[in-house]
């Protein structure tokens, strides 16, 4: 199996090439930390927010491993309304993901459908909590692996409600908001004086609501061995860090278009917004076929919640695939692949390695990838 060099990459190495990319005129950060006057211009608490309301969303739906969760009461998550969330501050934020969901220029076409698509994920997850059955073929409810420790809300093809959802939503809520919108010259293109309202410029906000969907931390440590809460996008691409540098990378290119935009350096700025929508791409991509391999590989040693877990955080990026900036997959080709997986008896088929392999040379030819990211485990 060969693949061609993606010309997205081909393009992006030209445009980074030492003549053509100006630099900064002063030291970029080491940290995502900027000030003005004594006082911090950094404001992203909006997209913190956001992804802590991802957080108590998915652990909602994974507790209906124990027990009946309400339909109406994950929708009032989704949508934060009356005071759904075990934090008063997120509850009075104003904040919400549905608002955001599939919300930028280039996809805000398709909002009412991405909408109903977590809806309807909400609704049988709350369905199969209430059924109380054990999984199996063409059986929504609880699988669990052999001795029990490990516990997953299935639908009946076998796909996990939780990662569906959790990672679908980092593409149609955090990619696409930060890449798509915030990173785009509908956003940046805008007021970079500073005025004695805010401490920071519109552009410069800006910015940081984009990085806001990348890490939920200033001081963002590229080090795996050191534990801190990232953020979801921050965390994965951390998992990337060994094998692609891909979290020095984003997190440099945030600081360093940051820097420019103080400096007023809109050459600088856009180069460094090409370079996360390009890196952001390659995790999602990444990550999606990793985990189908890593499904794989369980259900080859015949653990299969471990497997469906997997394989169902792959489709997750597989959907997330549809909000990348390069729109070198469509919502269609995503939805194809999807169904690929999930179709008939789905991760219980016994074909469902061919499934797999079907996919993942699909994505490989659409996306122009290497064998050994195709085959790879990240």
């Amino acid at each position: 199996m060969r693949y061609t060099l993606p010309v997205l990459a081909v393009l992006t190495l030209a445009a980074c090439s030492k003549e053509e990319d100006p630099k900064s005129k002063t030291a970029v950060p080491s940290t995502y930390s900027f000030e003005r006057n004594g006082e911090s211009t950094v404001s992203f608490n909006g997209q913190i927010q956001r992804q802590a309301m991802l957080g108590e969303l998915s652990n909602a739906v994974k507790a209906g491993t124990e027990g009946t969760i309400n339909y109406q009461d994950l929708v009032d998550m989704y949508e934060n309304a009356n005071n759904p969330f075990s934090d008063a501050e997120l509850n009075a934020s104003g904040k919400s993901l549905s608002t955001k969901t599939s919300a930028s220029a280039t996809h805000v076409f398709d909002q009412g459908t991405s909408i109903n698509f977590f809806k309807t994920i909400l609704q049988a997850a709350a369905d199969a909590s209430a059924a109380g059955s054990q999984a199996s073929d063409g059986v929504a409810g609880v699988i669990s692996n052999g001795d029990g420790s490990r516990k997953y809300l299935v639908a009946e093809n076998g796909l996990e409600y939780a990662q569906i959802l959790q990672k679908g939503m980092m593409g149609a809520v955090f990619m696409d908001q930060m890449v798509n919108n915030y990173l785009t010259p509908l956003k940046l293109n805008v007021d970079n004086d500073a005025s004695a309202v805010e401490s920071y410029t519109a552009m410069e906000h800006h910015w940081d609501e984009a990085y806001g969907y990348f890490s939920i931390v200033q001081d963002y440590n590229v080090d795996p061995s050191v534990s801190q809460s990232r953020g979801y996008w921050g965390g994965y691409l951390l998992e990337l860090e060994e094998s692609f540098n891909l979290a020095s990378d984003v997190y440099l290119a945030f600081r360093t278009g940051r820097q420019a935009i103080v400096e007023k350096n809109y050459s600088v700025r856009d180069a460094q917004a090409d370079i996360i929508a390009e890196k952001m791409e390659m995790a999602c991509y990444i990550k999606a076929l990793s985990y189908l391999n890593k499904g794989a590989a369980r259900l080859n040693t015949g653990e299969a919640a471990v497997g469906f877990h997997a394989l169902s955080e792959g489709v997750g990026f597989i959907y997330s695939l549809r909000f990348i900036a390069s729109e070198s997959v469509t919502a269609a080709q995503s939805d194809a692949w999807i169904a690929t997986l999930t179709d008939g008896s789905g991760f219980w088929s016994g074909d469902i390695q061919t499934r797999i392999e079907s996919v993942k040379t699909s994505m490989g030819n659409t996306l122009g990838l290497s064998e050994d990211i195709v085959n790879g485990t990240y």
